[in-house]
């Protein structure tokens, strides 16, 4: 006992003399853990005496002192709950936040009357921490003290907090207060309001929550209008749907574009002849939206109407399709319906480079027609996007006879109808294809190189050519990153040599895909004092942290990003 005391004086005179000093820290924290639970008290003190003397920021700040202060009481903590209850009254405000959300984990509803207290902390991420909390843990006595913070003039997130928590405790008598916040001008608060009249489905707002969903915005739905709509829809679905097809006879195009919308997603069957109108209307974005929510609500009348939606020329353009007739293609996917096969034929054969590719796994998804004729036809359409459909297309249908052809579109002058053929090539498994993939790993666009590597990995060849090797003899600062992760995904321990020197790039993200390489191909034990240096890189540390333990079989342990400077004391 005695000498253990000896040994904590001297580490906390220690500790005062180099406590700017992040090697000298790292020391004493590492003592420190060999002492154990009986040092937290000489630790904490120490932390509150120097944090506390006038330059905590700056010395935070050199020091990184936060997180290697959660790190070690994490550490502790996991063994010893009254340790974290002690951090709720700690001077720290990080460390009282923190403590709230450790507690949770270790004893759960037991720790709520500290929790209460901490409804009065000065820290404002304390209190929204507390809040939260006692809301989820449906602490009733903590009502009255969550209740006065909706009074609080300017604190807009101890509102919205304030306001999700009471919602959880079930609390209506704050429905008076809410219909007054209903005017807020920020926008969160105004949404949390709109969310708890709605989850106390308050029939008093209904014309005021219609309001809202009236108001001209920027967009034709924004949050707002989203939020509306979701409360009248718990406080009455009936209503709110003879509300919308009211609105379908207003005089403004976008308030009935808005009632289609939303008719499309609470409305039922009633609504479909209120909608049939407006199939004509003059606005030929609100036609298009008359159609599609037609089609949503199951009218079968509308569907030749999507046909012709899908060569409707929007904005004067082939080539500028409007969203709609991208919902109209995921319509017909889903209706799986051969009527209108000789329809997605014609489009087949259209001028319009964006139809012929969405006219393509149609065909093949509705069936009815022997298809490979016409996907050889448009292996060799003159637009690449047209040949990629039809190599994707291809693929599932797996018929042997038909990959020499497919395989000749390697060398497709373009680089996408390339990467296309290769996913697909290691979708269906096509092993002979292998030598040309590896061919392709010393193509001069890195991109592509990048692809062939993807599909050998997916295809089981763990094989890097010496033409690999010498393609990226000196690699650009663009194909470091692909030379990487092509050796992660076909190398082995044996190229780990090759990825030594990116630990020292200027880029942090290749020093973080070069370390995560390492991590993969299980690095070599004379490797591991460079990465082990790592630790204090302040851009990849954490990376370099979970190299380490992944290399040494701890992968499954928890690590933060942010807790990296205690490395070396738990790591060790």
């Amino acid at each position: 006992m005695v000498q253990r005391q000896r040994e904590l004086e001297c580490l906390s005179n220690e500790f005062r003399q180099n406590a700017d000093s992040i090697d000298k820290l790292r020391h004493i924290l590492e003592q420190l853990l060999t002492i154990g639970a009986e040092a937290v008290p000489t630790f904490l003190n120490l932390l509150d005496e120097r944090i506390l003397e006038g330059d905590r920021k700056d010395w935070m700040q050199r020091a990184n002192i936060r997180f290697i202060i959660l790190r070690v009481l994490d550490y502790w903590y996991e063994e010893s709950s009254p340790l974290a209850q002690s951090a709720l009254i700690s001077p720290i405000q990080f460390r009282r936040w923190w403590a709230i959300e450790r507690l949770i984990e270790l004893n759960g509803r037991s720790m709520i009357p500290q929790l209460r207290q901490l409804l009065d902390d000065s820290s404002l991420e304390v209190q929204l921490s507390a809040i939260e909390t006692l809301g989820k843990f449906g602490d009733v006595e903590s009502l009255p003290r969550i209740r006065e913070f909706l009074n609080d003039a300017d604190r807009d997130l101890l509102w919205v907090e304030a306001i999700k928590a009471l919602c959880r405790l079930d609390d209506r008598t704050i429905i008076p207060r809410l219909r007054e916040m209903l005017d807020e001008s920020d926008r969160e608060v105004r949404r949390a309001v709109i969310g708890a009249l709605g989850h106390f489905r308050d029939k008093e707002v209904v014309d005021r929550l219609f309001a809202l969903f009236r108001e001209p915005s920027g967009k034709l739905l924004d949050y707002t209008d989203s939020h509306a709509i979701w409360a009248l829809d718990k406080i009455d679905r009936s209503m709110l749907c003879d509300r919308l097809i009211d609105l379908l006879a207003s005089s403004d195009p976008q308030q009935r574009r808005k009632a289609i919308k939303m008719l499309g997603g609470v409305g039922g069957k009633d609504a479909i002849p209120h909608i049939q109108k407006l199939r004509d209307d003059p606005d030929q974005y609100l036609q298009a939206d008359a159609i599609i929510t037609l089609g949503r609500l199951g009218d079968p009348a509308v569907l030749p109407d999507m046909l012709k939606l899908l060569t409707t020329r929007f904005l004067g353009s082939l080539y500028d399709f409007h969203e709609q007739q991208k919902i109209a293609i995921r319509y017909f996917t889903e209706l799986g319906d051969q009527t209108f096969l000789p329809h997605m034929l014609e489009l087949m054969k259209h001028d319009s480079e964006w139809l012929r590719c969405v006219a393509i796994p149609l065909v093949a998804t509705l069936g009815g027609v022997d298809i490979l004729p016409r996907l050889r036809d448009m292996l060799a359409d003159p637009e690449a996007s047209v040949r990629s459909a039809a190599i994707e297309t291809l693929g599932p249908i797996e018929n042997p006879d038909e990959y020499p052809r497919l395989y000749k579109l390697l060398d497709d002058p373009d680089g996408w109808v390339q990467r296309a053929t290769m996913e697909v090539i290691a979708e269906i498994g096509a092993s002979d294809a292998i030598p040309l993939l590896r061919n392709k790993l010393a193509d001069p666009d890195d991109v592509t190189v990048g692809h062939a590597a993807e599909a050998l990995e997916k295809l089981g060849d763990r094989h890097l050519p010496p033409e690999f090797f010498q393609r990226f003899a000196n690699p650009t600062d663009d194909e470091k990153s692909t030379f990487i992760h092509a050796l992660r995904r076909l190398g082995d321990q044996t190229v780990t040599p090759y990825l030594l020197p990116f630990l020292d790039d200027r880029s942090e993200y290749v020093r973080e895909d070069a370390l995560q390489a390492l991590a993969q191909l299980k690095a070599t034990d004379d490797m591991l004092p460079r990465i082990l240096s790592m630790l204090s890189d302040d851009e990849v540390g954490w990376t370099a942290l979970k190299t380490l333990l992944v290399i040494e079989g701890r992968e499954s342990e928890r690590v933060e990003p942010d807790e990296i400077d205690l490395a070396l004391g738990i790591y060790r």
